[in-house]
C-alpha cells in the first residue's frame, strides 16, 4: 500500500480524523515521522527475505 493510499484511509476514519483541520495536519506529520523512523528497519528486512529467496532457489536449481 503507497502511502497517499494509507493516509487517504486513515483520513476517511472518523475517531483519527475529524472535520479539525489542524489535528489532521498533526496526525498526518505523525504518521510520516513514524514511517521515516521505521522505513530503514523495513528496507533491511525486505533485502534480508529477498537474499533468502534468492538463495533458496538457487539450491533448488542444483
Amino acid at each position: 500500500m503507497n502511502n497517499e493510499r494509507l493516509l487517504r484511509c486513515l483520513r476517511a476514519h472518523p475517531d483519527l480524523f475529524g472535520d479539525d483541520d489542524e489535528r489532521s495536519r498533526r496526525e498526518t506529520r505523525l504518521i510520516l515521522r513514524c514511517k521515516a523512523r521505521l522505513m530503514p528497519e523495513w528496507n533491511a528486512r525486505s533485502e534480508h527475505v529477498r537474499l533468502e529467496a534468492d538463495r533458496r532457489f538457487w539450491f533448488r536449481t542444483l
